[in-house]
């Protein structure tokens, strides 16, 4: 593992971790912003419809384990995958949201330092979250 998958990894531990300390209604608000900040990040760079079009394949490839995520998987690719997962969300117990929603941003990183680099998709999320540093991350996570 390189030392920028390290950092794009880590920052989704971190921003994860995030999730435990807020009460559940909060959990859910919380993971929305996570991903409005990164809708917001990444569409300018490689377009509103590759971002929803990653966020999908997403979750697509997190239905075994989260069968709550079938029917937005099932949603038209035109319409956007993160308004159908914060409702999903909402109808889910804390825990439920917290572990999909970091199985989730795990792959769609994944999918994206496919295309782009390792390196590349580390400095862009450090960029989007510059408050979770892979710094904090690695003594958070030790």
């Amino acid at each position: 593992m390189s030392n920028s998958d390290a950092q794009w990894r880590q920052i989704v531990r971190v921003l994860s971790t995030d999730l435990l300390a807020v009460d559940e209604a909060q959990c859910i608000v919380l993971a929305g912003r996570f991903w409005h900040r990164i809708v917001d990040k990444f569409s300018p760079l490689i377009g509103a419809a590759s971002v929803n079009v990653l966020l999908v394949r997403s979750i697509q490839l997190n239905i075994p384990l989260f069968p709550f995520l079938a029917g937005i998987a099932l949603v038209p690719v035109s319409t956007h995958a993160l308004s159908e997962l914060e409702k999903a969300f909402v109808q889910q117990p804390r825990n439920e949201v917290m572990a999909a929603n970091f199985a989730i941003m795990q792959q769609f990183f994944a999918l994206l330092a496919g295309l782009i680099g390792d390196r590349l998709c580390g400095q862009l999320l450090h960029s989007t979250f510059p408050d979770h540093d892979a710094d904090d991350a690695a003594q958070e996570i030790n």
